[in-house]
């Protein structure tokens, strides 16, 4: 389908819910992480996390009430599907590696198997290999800590701010185009994503960019 397209979203959504609800089916049935082996020996598995991390307990709430059942057991867990994305948490790589192989399975299983001389491969191999599966994220320059609950910017992407203003913001500066402020602001509002005392700066330059207008 044509990414962007009105009526892609809607289309999609039928196979997005079959997947997502179709590996709490196939995450507990034994045999699939051997079964899809080959695409897990793909991922690079971040083993900074033991036994040792001191986890942040979240609160369960109406929507999102844990992993454990009323006797205390583990719930079949599920991918959630975000448009084309998987969002996977689970508690720990053997149940990380039963959950990938449970999407892996119900991807194939809605989309068909991969037969690269027709089509192409169904899971995105180009976000597939060579990712990092921890306890830590970076989603969108935003790095997500999920034993910590935290969330900050990455190092590479507050370094590319600090270039930017380096570059294009002297000190001498007392004009600027259109272009060239809204550069900063898309900067900035998601620098702010990660530190909130960003905002502080943005309503400054929203004023400017008003005036200016």
């Amino acid at each position: 389908m044509v990414f962007g397209s009105i009526t892609s979203a809607s289309s999609w959504e039928p196979f997005r819910r079959a997947i997502e609800i179709m590996t709490t089916v196939y995450f507990p049935q034994k045999g699939l992480v051997q079964k899809r082996k080959k695409y897990l020996d793909m991922l690079i598995w971040d083993n900074s996390c033991t036994k040792k991390t001191r986890f942040v307990l979240a609160k369960p709430c109406p929507l999102n009430k844990g992993i454990l059942d009323e006797q205390g057991n583990m719930k079949s867990l599920r991918a959630l599907m975000y448009v084309y994305d998987a969002l996977i948490l689970a508690p720990g790589r053997k149940q990380m590696e039963q959950l990938l192989a449970a999407a892996i399975e119900a991807i194939f299983t809605v989309m068909g198997p991969p037969d690269i001389k027709v089509r192409q491969c169904s899971l995105a191999m180009d976000k597939w290999v060579g990712h990092v599966v921890g306890e830590s994220q970076i989603m969108l320059e935003i790095e997500m800590n999920f034993s910590q609950l935290d969330v900050g910017v990455s190092d590479q992407y507050g370094q590319e701010y600090i270039n930017l203003l380096d570059d294009s913001w002297p000190k001498s500066r007392v004009l600027f185009t259109a272009n060239c402020v809204s550069t900063l602001l898309g900067k900035l509002a998601r620098l702010s994503e990660g530190a909130n005392w960003v905002f502080h700066f943005m309503s400054h330059i929203y004023a400017s960019v008003g005036f200016a207008l």
